[in-house]
């Protein structure tokens, strides 16, 4: 916010509200070194009702004080093209024009195309629209040149809330399941496909599939201790997965890293609802306010969740034999374990070590 504080000078203002309190105000300002932005704090602890946002999105208002953008794109779905999101609507702000819901990082559908079996194709805008097109990254992989009218807007909660019952209603676009199926029930494949009903079409998965020429993937960076011994060696069997995967970046090799992942995130995610997250772990329902528990639990689960689609998803638009991913996925994943290991998972190791040896010092009866 800094950057952008300086960026903007003049023209736009930035505010930083902490939602629990003065202290998480002073840290978060102190870590990240805000100094450009204006930094507040809400001491209630019944609101703000939005909960995170940050790496979830951005409020953004006009002039008049009204809401131009109530939820940016979200950095965990898009990484740095939330940013790009930001700024475009800024952008379009400053200069007194009306913003584009185009705008990278939006979630859209394609329809009304003439290559029928694109139709319904689901992806994010990663350029908005020049020169009569905009580019789209689909959630298969692929990118697309296509028309603004070409090009239908996402709302927020489409395919991620569902219906009363809780089951979906429509395509979910954090799990690439179809929208015949439950939520709980749905496994992540290129195209929008789910697991049975495999809607990918047959040219697209062989556009995927297709042999990458070799390239430099730079090894996997140090991945810092946890001080828990089952989830250091769990790391390192996640890491001994990715240098095969290096090595050789096969459909077999995806699946081992995959998993791999699985059973260490399912461990990981037991032990920290046990021993850190317990109380948001056993909520029934949302209940207002700022929980900062509850907020660091949804951000680590969903970057496990991202880091796990993008595998499926590229898994499943390989050939079973012959075919092998390119050397930037490889690269991707690579760096998203590093970050993952050495940040999210970075800001449990002490409080979590420190409750495991609790544990341990307390005597059976």
């Amino acid at each position: 916010m800094d950057v952008w504080a300086e960026k903007y000078f003049g023209r736009a203002s930035f505010i930083c509200v902490g939602c629990d309190g003065p202290q998480l105000a002073v840290a978060f300002a102190q870590r990240l070194q805000l100094s450009k932005c204006m930094l507040t704090y809400v001491d209630d602890k019944n609101g703000p009702k939005w909960g995170q946002l940050g790496c979830n999105g951005f409020i953004i208002l006009g002039a008049d004080g009204k809401v131009v953008n109530p939820k940016t794109s979200a950095f965990l779905e898009v990484n740095e093209l939330a940013f790009s999101h930001v700024e475009s609507i800024l952008d379009s702000l400053v200069e007194g024009t009306t913003p584009s819901v185009l705008q990278p990082g939006v979630h859209v559908e394609l329809h009304g195309l003439g290559k029928a079996e694109l139709n319904g194709t689901r992806g994010f805008i990663v350029e908005a629209p020049t020169n009569g097109r905009c580019a789209i990254d689909t959630y298969y992989g692929k990118r697309l040149s296509v028309k603004p009218d070409n090009v239908r807007v996402l709302p927020d909660d489409e395919g991620e809330e569902g219906g009363e019952d809780g089951d979906e209603a429509d395509f979910d676009r954090t799990t690439g399941g179809c929208s015949t199926e439950p939520k709980k029930q749905k496994q992540a494949v290129a195209g929008g496909g789910c697991a049975e009903c495999d809607e990918m079409p047959e040219r697209m998965k062989r556009a995927l599939a297709k042999d990458a020429a070799p390239q430099a993937v730079a090894p996997l960076a140090a991945i810092h201790s946890v001080h828990v011994d089952d989830l250091d060696a769990e790391h390192e069997q996640c890491a001994a997965a990715l240098a095969e995967l290096t090595k050789a970046p096969t459909r077999a090799a995806i699946e081992r890293v995959l998993e791999a992942y699985t059973a260490h995130f399912a461990h990981e995610e037991a032990m920290l609802d046990t021993h850190l997250y317990t109380a948001a772990a056993t909520a029934t329902a949302e209940t207002g306010g700022f929980s900062k528990e509850a907020s660091m639990r949804r951000s680590h689960y969903a970057d496990h969740e991202k880091m796990l689609r993008e595998l499926r998803s590229t898994a499943a638009a390989l050939p079973a034999t012959g075919g092998s991913a390119p050397a930037a996925f490889v690269d991707s994943v690579l760096r998203a374990f590093e970050n993952h290991a050495n940040v999210y998972d970075a800001a449990y190791a002490e409080p979590l070590a420190a409750k495991l040896r609790d544990v341990r010092a307390v005597p059976a009866h």
